[in-house]
């Protein structure tokens, strides 16, 4: 139905079992059950879910281990809503799942986990390639007033220069920038 991959980590056996008919049952695939950290960590690199499950049990320290791959959202399994919240407030984790969820809940969250994680992926995207563009800019600006310095061109006309420095060899901007910059420095 939805081809969303789950693993479970929890080391309660009826938790694991209960979760993965309900997920069966709602059309997920449960591509593993496990009852601990390492055992689970080794099965999410190499199967690299969709969706993580994970028992609040087995501690903060493995969720930001997740987090940091940023390979899937995390859903922690707890029975202690209000404690968990606090506990967990600075980590990063898209969910809780509580053992007797009704399935349209647990389908629910999940979906909503999943959407969340690649708006978040895409942003985190945006901002590497903007954090690219105001880097490259700053080279650019640096050449330009290089430039202007070393020929005593005016900032257009610094630009210009660059833009056609650029265009004749066919190599971005940026890339011109930085030999020119090498270029001066050395004279």
């Amino acid at each position: 139905m939805y081809d969303i991959r789950v693993v479970i980590i929890a080391p309660g056996e009826t938790c694991r079992r209960r979760l993965r008919e309900q997920l069966n049952t709602a059309g997920y695939i449960v591509v593993a059950d496990v009852p601990d950290a390492k055992k689970g960590l080794r099965v999410i690199f190499q199967t690299q879910p969709d969706v993580i499950m994970i028992s609040a049990a087995l501690g903060r320290q493995v969720i930001k281990i997740i987090d940091e791959h940023r390979i899937a959202p995390v859903l922690i399994i707890s029975e202690n809503d209000s404690q968990l919240v606090r506990e967990f407030k600075q980590d990063c984790f898209f969910g809780l799942v509580f053992p007797g969820m009704s399935e349209f809940m647990l389908d629910a969250v999940i979906q909503v986990a999943v959407n969340n994680f690649h708006k978040l992926r895409e942003l985190e995207e945006e901002v590497r390639k903007l954090k690219r563009a105001v880097e490259e800019r700053k080279i650019i600006e640096k050449a330009k007033g290089l430039i202007m310095q070393q020929k005593g061109y005016s900032e257009e006309k610094a630009f210009r220069y660059l833009r056609k420095l650029s265009m004749d060899r066919c190599v971005p901007m940026v890339k011109v920038a930085n030999a020119v910059i090498s270029s001066l420095r050395r004279h």
